[in-house]
């Protein structure tokens, strides 16, 4: 994501205003029993129409499941170019098409349970300097923080991420994503701009690929 997005510059297509006409966006992406949590949320929310939802895969949900294209140069389900001869899946590349529809994001992982199972799914709120609230495994948010991001902690209640019970962790997670409709958007980004200009530097300016090999390295001497 890291090299696309030096490649496309799409954050530069990214809308600042805080007049957008949803809430949340919610790219749930492929059916999976954890996400049923979070549109069964959606469905029974009052606000339920300043959700911009996409969830593929489920039959049940007739129109939920269509594919929201995420940028202009989108063709649904084909790769986009970059580096003019590289190509990327358009799951990888910021959506700024639907961001720029929305306020916040509502972040389903692919796992539910898993706490180390980061995706691009995380990586896009980060580079396009976005509110977020995560619904993923346990400590999600803490190892993120390990990996030397920042996350809403004084502006959001992110105990939630501590529950070790699935359900109730996603319902206290719920209970964040409430919290932000009833609240002023430009006064909220207004706290949480320090925190999006540390992760988008951070995860730009990071080689992960040196830390990964350094941590393979470590965890190989320990072994010895």
């Amino acid at each position: 994501m890291q090299e696309i997005e030096t490649s496309l510059c799409y954050q530069n297509k990214l809308s600042l205003g805080k007049d957008k006409p949803y809430l949340f966006d919610t790219l749930l992406g492929t059916r999976r029993d954890h996400k049923d949590l979070i549109y069964n949320f959606i469905c029974h929310s009052m606000n339920k129409n300043k959700f911009l939802t996409s969830y593929n895969g489920n039959p049940y949900y007739g129109d939920s499941s269509k594919w929201l294209l995420a940028t202009d140069d989108e063709i649904a389900g084909e790769p986009i170019l970059y580096n003019n001869v590289q190509q990327a899946n358009p799951g990888c590349v910021i959506p700024y098409r639907i961001y720029n529809q929305c306020l916040y994001s509502v972040v389903a992982e692919t796992s539910g349970s898993r706490p180390n199972f980061y995706t691009e799914k995380t990586g896009k709120p980060l580079l396009s300097k976005r509110i977020f609230v995560m619904f993923a495994g346990q400590h999600h948010l803490r190892n993120l923080r390990g990996f030397g991001f920042k996350t809403f902690d004084g502006i959001l209640d992110e105990s939630y991420d501590d529950i070790k019970d699935l359900e109730t962790r996603y319902q206290q997670a719920w209970k964040q994503v409430e919290f932000l409709m009833n609240q002023d958007p430009v006064e909220i980004y207004k706290q949480a701009d320090p925190i999006l200009e540390h992760n988008r530097n951070h995860l730009m300016s990071t080689n992960w690929k040196e830390e990964m090999h350094e941590k393979i390295q470590n965890i190989s001497h320990s072994s010895k």
